[in-house]
Formats: structure tokens, C-alpha cells, sequence
């Protein structure tokens, strides 16, 4: 369950994830690359089913970003786990 949290993946041509990051709804972000993970947050072993299974999946809101936006809100989630 996504709840009201904001999920962004970046897949490959498998569409295993490679890259993820949360926006919760508390407006904390969290990240993994599959090194760095946390307790609520990591790399599914799981291949992502297609974007035309996601999009018809009633009450999920799906939209594919461009690779500058998603490397956009990936440097802000590392940006605010680690803002030094």
C-alpha cells in the first residue's frame, strides 16, 4: 500500500529497480540504490510489471518522468538525509 507517500523508481530494461526514493507524507524522504537502504526503504527483488498493469491499477496514480527529474528529486532525498 503507497498510502498518501510519493514512490519514484528508476528501473532498467528488465524493470528491476535500480533507484528508488520515497516522499512520505510527512514530507520526509528516504532512498536506495540497493548499497544504502533503511528499515523502510530498499531495492525489491521484485520486477516492476508494466506500465500499462500500473496504470490500470485503480486508486495508484502512475506517470512515467524524465531521467533530469528523477536525478532531481534523488539528489534532494540525499540532499536532506544528509544535508552536510
Amino acid at each position: 500500500d503507497f498510502g498518501d507517500d510519493t514512490w519514484y523508481f528508476e528501473i532498467d530494461a528488465d524493470r528491476s529497480e535500480t533507484r528508488k526514493v520515497i516522499l512520505f507524507s510527512d514530507g520526509q524522504y528516504e532512498w536506495t540504490d540497493g548499497i544504502h537502504e533503511t528499515d523502510r526503504t530498499w531495492i525489491s527483488g521484485v520486477p516492476m510489471p508494466p506500465f500499462a498493469e500500473m496504470v490500470a491499477q485503480e486508486g495508484l496514480v502512475t506517470e512515467l518522468i524524465s531521467a533530469s527529474d528523477f536525478e532531481a528529486i534523488w539528489r534532494k532525498a540525499q540532499f536532506d538525509a544528509y544535508p552536510d
